[in-house]
């Protein structure tokens, strides 16, 4: 009689793309062909940045010229695709290219090569990966030996890498989907409330340099700054749902009208569950950042926020990075209430909030670490930004594409 087995999930867009790729790591490592790191590099099209979405940890993770073990975290430093000219090539001929030796192909004044090298691999293999003929990033897997992809490895990796391609595709279908969904939303609100997109671009933007700081210092998901750059414009959802009387009203708002504007945060929770469900991204492991976004972004370390008052560690560190970047941009732009906020009046206040124990301070020095990104998302987005309601603080404190021909 014919052995039984259980048969394989067929849902394979649900699995966590981190986990996938450590599955795919260990098959590759089986057949012993030097294979240490496999990562998927995202291109974000409206600043043409590259960074590391998700790789393989410390488990499967690369090793140096002596063998002793890199760090997990990732090592892609971000850096504008502009920049690297060996990548921009690809994407422009759409296919992937072997590297058979590192160190005799690449290009030894070139900072990128020269990272690749210090890591101690030997060969790799780049797959730029397309979405509806948008560039979504590159997909790369990497080996300490020197013509590692010879014919045999690449018949072994063809089927494996028919399943990474095809995770990542369906992964970011079923993001731009809720993007989709979300950013519709975002647009009936911003007519009522004439609330720019600009206000919401900034916030995404700190956001992201926030976050890009803190990997620096704290092991963090490789894909935690994207998912917060795409996410956090969404923090003020729910003001969808605020009668106009109160939404739009140009005098100070009563106490009971301030209730009710607090209440876009529940809103937006229930809004933001609604499209989760519907679209079956309930087992995505980044839609959490989103549900933390809507949720914290007006919670306070002390208690003081809302809408429930969380304390300290409850309160989420996306929730800490976005409201840091929403107040600082509230703070420095103008409004008709009042003029835009002078840099040092604007640090000054983050930094009382901060000795107040509302903000989180590696957030904030995070932020102002960064001072020439910062000036430039500030400086090249005047108009917008906007306090709760439009008025000041009450305290001053799809189709899958087929995949790429690879080479022989």
């Amino acid at each position: 009689m014919a052995a039984s087995f259980p048969l394989p999930s067929l849902q394979i867009p649900q699995r966590p793309l981190g986990e996938l790729l450590r599955i795919v790591q260990r098959r590759l490592e089986a057949l012993d062909l030097g294979f240490t790191r496999i990562a998927f590099v995202h291109h974000e099209a409206s600043t043409d940045l590259l960074s590391t979405f998700c790789e393989t940890g410390a488990d499967g993770g690369p090793t140096g010229r002596d063998g002793e073990s890199v760090s997990s975290q990732p090592h892609f430093e971000p850096r504008a695709l502009a920049t690297v000219p060996a990548l921009s090539r690809l994407r422009d001929q759409r296919r992937a290219r072997v590297l058979h030796d590192l160190e005799r192909e690449l290009d030894p004044t070139s900072g990128h090569s020269r990272w690749l090298l210090a890591q101690g691999w030997r060969a790799s293999l780049p797959l730029p990966l397309f979405h509806h003929n948008r560039l979504l990033g590159f997909l790369f897997l990497d080996s300490t030996r020197a013509g590692a992809f010879d014919p045999r490895a690449m018949a072994a990796l063809e089927p494996h890498l028919e399943l990474l391609l095809l995770q990542i595709s369906h992964h970011f279908r079923d993001i731009t989907s809720l993007d989709g969904s979300l950013g519709q939303l975002l647009e009936i609100a911003e007519l009522r409330d004439q609330e720019t997109a600009t206000h919401m671009e900034r916030v995404a933007l700190y956001s992201h340099l926030i976050a890009l700081q803190l990997e620096m210092q704290r092991p963090l998901p490789a894909d935690f700054s994207e998912n917060l750059h795409r996410f956090a414009a969404f923090h003020d959802l729910g003001k969808i749902g605020i009668p106009d009387r109160i939404l739009l009203k140009p005098e100070p708002l009563s106490r009971e009208e301030r209730l009710v504007m607090r209440s876009h945060v529940v809103i937006g929770m229930a809004l933001v569950e609604k499209l989760i469900t519907a679209m079956g991204l309930e087992a995505d492991p980044g839609i959490d950042l989103l549900r933390q976004v809507v949720a914290h972004h007006h919670e306070s370390l002390d208690g003081s926020g809302y809408p429930a008052g969380l304390r300290g560690a409850e309160v989420s560190l996306a929730g800490r990075i976005v409201a840091v970047a929403d107040i600082y941009d509230a703070l420095t732009q103008a409004r008709p209430y009042k003029p835009a906020f002078s840099e040092p009046h604007a640090v000054q206040m983050l930094r009382t909030m901060v000795q107040a124990g509302k903000l989180d301070g590696d957030c904030v020095d995070a932020l102002l670490r960064s001072d020439d990104q910062r000036q430039a998302i500030r400086l090249g987005h005047a108009a917008g930004g906007a306090w709760e309601g439009n008025r000041p603080p009450e305290q001053a404190g799809v189709p899958y594409d087929p995949p790429i021909p690879l080479p022989g």
